[in-house]
């Protein structure tokens, strides 16, 4: 028992105790730093998804009158096809 109370243990304890204290100061000065904050950046086919997603949802009649029209004798198939592909690359900027 008398190690424990020795004027060099003492000492010991003390530098101890200030390293302690000192990491306890750096600890605290490092939570306290304002971060950077997270960033998201997208890809063109992401954002492409995206204005997919904002589109509105199938429309079953719109697809029915479009069907009968296709199945109709006199419906230029090709032309519409077309008008179709370009209004659609336009609208995703192509």
């Amino acid at each position: 028992m008398s190690e424990i109370y020795s004027a060099g243990n003492a000492d010991r304890a003390q530098r101890i105790e200030r390293v302690r204290g000192s990491k306890r100061v750096q600890r605290a000065q490092t939570q306290s730093l304002p971060r950077e904050s997270d960033r998201v950046e997208l890809s063109q086919e992401a954002r492409a998804l995206g204005t997919l997603k904002g589109m509105p949802a199938v429309r079953e009649e719109r697809v029915a009158a479009v069907k009968a029209k296709i199945n109709d004798v006199n419906y230029d198939v090709d032309s519409n096809f077309r008008n179709a592909m370009q209004k659609l690359l336009e609208d995703f900027g192509a």
